[in-house]
C-alpha cells in the first residue's frame, strides 16, 4: 500500500483500519449508494415482516449461502460448499427445524448445483415465492431475515456487517484463500494475517502478472 498516494473507502470504519495498519497517505471515506441505504433499514421489524411473508418461525434459525460459483471459480466455491455441509449436517441433526438457503450465483451455470453436491441436507426453496422472472435470484432486501451470512467472500457478508447480521468469510488454503491471495501482493494486507497464508506464492505467476504498455 505504500505506492498509493490516497486511498477511497466506503466508510469511517473501513478508514480507520487502514489507518491503524500505518497507511501514511489520505483516506477519503466516500460513502457508497450501495451501501449507504442499510442504514435507514429498521433490520427488527423488518426480519418480522419477511419471515411472516415466508412461513418461517421468529424462532428458528435461518443460514443463508452466498455462493460464488462463478466460470472462473465454481471449483473453489464447491470445495467451501462442502465444507459448510459438514457443519449444516451436524445443525440441522442437532436443530431439525434449522433453515438452509444455499443461494446460486447470478453467474453460475449449474442448476441446482448445491442440491446435487448434497442432496442429503434440507434446503428452503426461496424461488417460489418470488416474482415471475426472478428465477430464483435473491437481493439484499432479503437478508434482514437471516441469522447468518456465509460464503467464501461475497458483497452480501458485506451488506451482512451493515445490517448488523452475523457473516462467515470460509478462506480455505485451497479454495477461497487461493482465490483471494493468488493475484494480490500480500504487501496489501495487514501483517497480522500474512502468517495464515505463507504457503501462498509473493507473486502472481508471470501469465496472471499486469502485462506492461511498450512505446512502438
Amino acid at each position: 500500500m505504500k505506492r498509493w498516494d490516497a486511498i477511497l473507502t466506503i466508510d469511517k470504519l473501513a478508514a480507520e483500519l487502514i489507518a491503524e495498519n500505518n497507511y501514511k497517505g489520505k483516506i477519503y471515506a466516500t460513502g457508497s449508494p450501495a451501501f449507504d441505504k442499510f442504514r435507514d433499514i429498521d433490520v427488527a421489524k423488518e426480519r418480522k415482516r419477511l419471515r411472516k411473508k415466508f412461513g418461517l418461525s421468529e424462532n428458528v434459525f435461518v443460514v443463508f449461502y452466498a455462493g460464488a460459483a462463478t466460470p472462473a471459480g465454481w471449483q473453489e466455491d464447491e470445495i467451501t460448499f462442502k465444507f459448510l455441509a459438514e457443519a449444516m449436517r451436524k445443525l440441522q441433526k442437532k436443530h431439525p427445524e434449522a433453515v438452509f438457503i444455499a443461494h446460486q450465483h447470478p453467474r453460475d451455470e449449474k442448476l441446482g448445483r448445491y442440491q446435487k453436491l448434497a442432496p442429503d441436507l434440507k434446503y428452503f426453496d426461496i424461488s417460489k415465492f418470488l416474482p415471475a422472472g426472478r428465477q430464483g435470484k435473491i437481493d439484499d432486501t432479503l437478508l434482514p431475515m437471516m441469522d447468518t451470512v456465509v460464503g467464501m467472500y461475497a458483497t452480501n457478508l458485506i451488506h451482512a456487517c451493515y445490517l448488523r447480521i452475523s457473516g462467515v468469510s470460509i478462506l480455505l488454503p485451497n479454495a477461497g484463500g487461493k482465490r483471494l491471495f493468488e493475484n494480490l501482493s500480500l504487501d496489501d494486507f495487514p501483517t497480522k494475517g500474512r502468517k495464515n497464508f505463507s504457503h501462498l506464492p509473493k507473486k502472481p505467476p508471470p501469465s496472471r502478472r499486469p502485462m506492461r504498455l511498450k512505446k512502438n
